[in-house]
């Protein structure tokens, strides 16, 4: 089954049926429930669990090349094709900083990697739930690990990581000041060598990183009053335009969107049981 030409919207055409949910868990990662969901192609920093709540197959492959599939595991920066209309759509994405998000770089090519979805299957209540909007964050967090737990056990053997590893990453969100040359310095490497060793065990670059972080900034302030420009300098992109351009590239959607609430409910720990209430 190969991919078809798709009109848009590619969210928010059945927002009457059913709001999208996001459940935001900072930089661990989120879990987002559709509808419906038409991207012709998207490529972004967190790994990824895609399924239905009902078990209904939905169109997921490279662009172009889609196939049904049930369940499927997706390897971060990874350029993929979904289609899902009218089905509960359960994204799960798994953000670098996870402990688990190694395991997912190392998929085999080309990143998507089918699942059991019969494994899922006792969990499908729960996913339900998350789908109508019905869990509040602190309910959605164990539900995300369980979800992450099964992949974990169906995937190739997680490679293992080199200690600095850490280290770094720890630099790279505490100490953002520092520049990647002085980093190396701190860990008595070369500038080559470390960069070569987080691309080996994280799955992306340093400044692949480092955009991700912003995003993970931004994230955690559209739920207040401010302008999308100040959402953007704050997370550290160049202006709102940069951010936009990042955003549709990633997931298909312009930032905006996020703040509609008519279409979105976004549930974090600053409102547990969703920024809406209808």
């Amino acid at each position: 089954m190969t991919a078809r030409t798709h009109r848009r919207p590619a969210y928010g055409a059945l927002a009457e049926k059913n709001r999208d949910n996001i459940y935001y868990l900072g930089p661990d990662g989120f879990l987002f429930t559709s509808p419906h969901v038409v991207t012709d192609s998207t490529l972004r920093h967190p790994a990824a669990i895609v399924l239905t709540a009902d078990g209904s197959p939905m169109a997921l492959g490279p662009p172009g090349a889609t196939q049904p599939h049930q369940a499927m595991a997706v390897a971060p920066m990874v350029e993929r094709a979904l289609y899902a209309v009218d089905m509960p759509l359960i994204s799960v994405n798994v953000q670098p900083n996870h402990p688990a998000f190694s395991a997912f770089r190392a998929l085999p090519a080309p990143g998507l990697y089918p699942l059991q979805r019969s494994d899922f299957s006792h969990l499908d209540s729960r996913l339900e739930e998350a789908y109508h909007g019905r869990l509040d964050v602190h309910e959605a967090r164990p539900l995300f690990d369980e979800l992450v737990a099964i992949t974990l056990e169906q995937l190739p053997r997680r490679p293992r990581v080199d200690p600095r590893v850490a280290r770094l990453l720890a630099m790279m969100q505490q100490q953002n000041e520092l520049s990647l040359a002085e980093m190396a310095d701190q860990l008595g490497m070369s500038y080559t060598g470390m960069s070569h060793m987080f691309t080996r065990a994280v799955g992306i670059s340093m400044r692949s990183y480092r955009l991700w972080f912003k995003a993970v900034t931004a994230w955690a302030e559209f739920e207040t009053d401010q302008t999308l420009t100040d959402i953007a300098h704050t997370a550290g992109f160049s202006d709102a335009a940069h951010m936009s351009r990042e955003w549709q590239h990633w997931y298909g959607m312009a930032p905006s969107y996020l703040r509609n609430e008519r279409c979105v409910r976004i549930f974090s720990e600053h409102h547990p049981r969703g920024r809406t209430s209808g």
